[in-house]
């Protein structure tokens, strides 16, 4: 992320978010203040990467579709829901060592955030949709992966590599 810290607004969010934002003051639209990024790499691999404070309390929602997420939370937490599966992502204390959690959904979620005021959030989150596995060769699409990705909303959490979080930071 080289982009300088800045306020990130209500139009600076991905266009599905945007619509079902609710602040609970509608005048006030700052969100957040730090870095964020939604990248698309390649057709079914994207980035989201988060390095920020939340400005206020929100609650954004979108539906997101069938696709493979790693969520890597280096700093903060976070309340997230998919569906009926809540998920409480990251710690609130700086002490604990980060964890990743993958996630797999094989049918469109509905996917809801709740921002708490003051919240540092420092995140990676990569996503991968099953054509993107389609188009992969060899084993990259193969065994375990695909099993995983059947298992419907049914979080993994695992403890991320030294080398992992060098390259994260």
């Amino acid at each position: 992320m080289h982009q300088p810290d800045h306020v990130i607004r209500r139009a600076e969010l991905p266009a599905p978010s945007q619509p079902n934002l609710r602040l609970p003051r509608p005048d006030d639209d700052r969100l957040l203040f730090g870095r964020v990024n939604w990248l698309q790499l390649r057709d079914g691999l994207s980035l989201h990467c988060s390095d920020c404070e939340e400005l206020q309390d929100f609650i954004t929602e979108n539906v997101v579709g069938p696709r493979l997420s790693f969520v890597l939370f280096l700093d903060g937490q976070s309340e997230v829901s998919y569906d009926g599966l809540s998920l409480t992502l990251g710690h609130p204390e700086r002490r604990r060592s980060p964890e990743g959690v993958a996630l797999a959904m094989n049918e469109p979620v509905l996917f809801r955030r709740h921002a708490r005021r003051g919240q540092h959030i420092r995140k990676l989150v990569v996503s991968l949709t099953p054509e993107w596995f389609d188009r992969c060769d060899g084993g990259a699409g193969g065994g375990a992966v695909r099993q995983f990705m059947q298992s419907h909303l049914a979080p993994r959490v695992w403890k991320p590599s030294v080398r992992l979080l060098t390259l994260a930071e």
